[in-house]
């Protein structure tokens, strides 16, 4: 049987002791390569493991399980979220098809989460589960700092200020980036759009662009115009988002 790497993140000593035993009762493919008590150490230890799994929990001092992943450049591993009871927290995960575990954490359950996440990792990469928590965060969290970009390898953790703006192509969508090479993405245009909806600067000036304002060097008039950025390249404007987008500068 093949082995899964995992990775147990909790700043209790007993939980992750208690963890680990029934991993071992249970889930002998299961191997932990790690257990950390910190987000700091956690992100370490994934650089260091790159695992197949982590068991992450939620709610840890300074920072918590999500600043974990908004910290992660990329994402090519599945998550377990282990959480105490928080009524909000779990029907958000149910709401999303995330896999969670409730402290003390129930064997059963705890089968039935492995074997979910087995599935996922001996499958092709599937990350849609985790890009809905990403837009759940960015709901929650106007400022979250991050947007979660699908790739073949797993999610790039992309800083929202680096992003000048989105070129459509077809089924696909162009990330450009200050000072990087652009990301070809299999997302329409919409898909970032609805995922930054809560980022104010980010604004849809023609069918195939979407427009960081803030990279916005002028815009030169004509029936529609364009948009010239910082890095001089110029984005056409439609006609009719000419209103919309000109009560934004």
């Amino acid at each position: 049987m093949k082995k899964i790497t995992a990775l147990l993140i909790d700043d209790e000593a007993p939980a992750r002791i208690s963890l680990q035993k029934l991993l071992e009762w249970n889930a002998s493919d299961i191997e932990i390569v790690e257990m950390c008590d910190s987000v700091e150490s956690g992100l370490s230890a994934i650089e260091k493991h790159r695992p197949d799994l982590v068991f992450l929990d939620i709610e840890m001092p300074v920072k918590n399980g999500f600043d974990l992943l908004v910290d992660i450049d990329k994402i090519d591993f599945e998550v377990i979220f282990v959480t105490a009871y928080d009524q909000f927290a779990v029907e958000a995960f149910k709401h999303h098809a995330l896999a969670y575990l409730l402290k003390p954490i129930d064997e059963d359950e705890l089968c039935h989460a492995v074997e979910r996440a087995r599935k996922q990792i001996l499958s092709p990469i599937n990350t849609a589960h985790l890009l809905d928590l990403f837009q759940m965060i960015n709901d929650i969290k106007p400022n979250f700092k991050k947007i979660a970009i699908p790739t073949l390898e797993g999610l790039e953790m992309v800083k929202i200020d680096t992003i000048t703006h989105f070129a459509a192509e077809g089924n696909y969508t162009y990330v450009h980036r200050l000072n990087d090479t652009p990301l070809l993405v299999s997302k329409g245009l919409k898909f970032f759009e609805d995922q930054l909806k809560s980022h104010r600067q980010f604004l849809r000036v023609h069918h195939s662009h979407l427009v960081n304002l803030e990279f916005v060097k002028r815009y030169v008039k004509g029936k529609g115009g364009c948009l010239v950025l910082e890095n001089d390249i110029s984005i056409p404007v439609s006609r009719s988002k000419k209103v919309d987008l000109l009560s934004n500068l």
